[in-house]
Formats: C-alpha cells, sequence, structure tokens
C-alpha cells in the first residue's frame, strides 16, 4: 500500500461498506455518511434504479431487475490504473441450457 493511503500510525485507512436495501437509504443519508467516511462502498444491488452520490463508489447488479444470469458494475469517478479484460459469461452457461431444453423435451414428450 503506498505511504499516501495510510493514516497516522501505519494503519490502512477504513471503509465504510453501505448495504442500501431496497433503496431506503436516500442519496443525502448516504452523503452524511460519506462527511463521516472519506471511503464508502454504497451496495446497490437491491436498488438498481437509485443514482449514485457523487464520490461514492456505487456497486449495483443486473440479475435482480433483467433476465440475464449473470451480470454487476461499479459506478466509480476513480481512473482505474490497469486494463481490466472484458468477461462475457453466456459461453459458459450451454450446461445450463442443455439441461433446460432437455427437461422441457422431456416434459413435451410425456405430455403427448
Amino acid at each position: 500500500m503506498q505511504e499516501q493511503d495510510r493514516r497516522k500510525g501505519g494503519r490502512p485507512p477504513t471503509w465504510l461498506y453501505i448495504v442500501n436495501f431496497y433503496g431506503q437509504l436516500s442519496n443525502e443519508y448516504l452523503k452524511i455518511w460519506k462527511q463521516r467516511y472519506d471511503r464508502v462502498i454504497v451496495d446497490n444491488a437491491q436498488s438498481y434504479f437509485q443514482m449514485p452520490v457523487e464520490g461514492m463508489d456505487t456497486l449495483y447488479t443486473c440479475r435482480k431487475y433483467f433476465g440475464v444470469a449473470d451480470g454487476a458494475f461499479l459506478y466509480s469517478d476513480t481512473r482505474l490504473s490497469k486494463e481490466i479484460p472484458l468477461d462475457e459469461s453466456f459461453e459458459r452457461m450451454h450446461f445450463c441450457w442443455d439441461d433446460m431444453n432437455a427437461a422441457q423435451m422431456n416434459f413435451i414428450v410425456n405430455m403427448y
């Protein structure tokens, strides 16, 4: 960890992780925590449509609101210093599709 990221006494900085269940926490309320703790991460997995607070890292997931197998994203105004490769998971889902198709075919055959 870089020296400028450490607090007095050599301890790493404190992070606050807030889970915003179903959007119960307003952005104004979240800003209060940002004033108290400089490093705050908001988990908006349960509140997809709530806008992020400027300056706060915020996690979202697509799975809970859309018919997708997986998918999440991080909102942040921090620039990454390294390239992160794109990961597409649909190629790893064939086992699921094959099982679903077999189950559907079995149902149809037994139905008629």
